[in-house]
């Protein structure tokens, strides 16, 4: 079962997306950050899965990520998100 590229997507259930993930001890999600909300963040969480984000090369989805609580990014940017997330 894969996730959705944003979150929302007709017939997809991500909280028992996140309960397959957990029942097969994967740890992690990385979904674009489209794909998240705080709520269901907070739902991956709550099942001990980390939040990842994907494809994060622009300031606007840097910062959307930094505003979800996401646990880590993928980036080509190291510049601009070290200053989005002031490191």
């Amino acid at each position: 079962m894969r996730p959705p590229s944003a979150s929302g997507a007709a017939g997809f259930d991500h909280d028992h997306y996140l309960d397959s993930l957990a029942a097969d001890r994967i740890d992690a999600q990385n979904s674009p950050p489209e794909g998240w909300t705080a709520d269901a963040v907070a739902a991956a969480h709550t099942r001990g899965i980390l939040a990842f984000g994907s494809l994060l090369n622009d300031n606007a989805r840097l910062s959307r990520a930094a505003t979800l609580g996401l646990d880590a990014v993928y980036t080509d940017e190291i510049a601009m998100a070290a200053a989005v997330f002031g490191r």
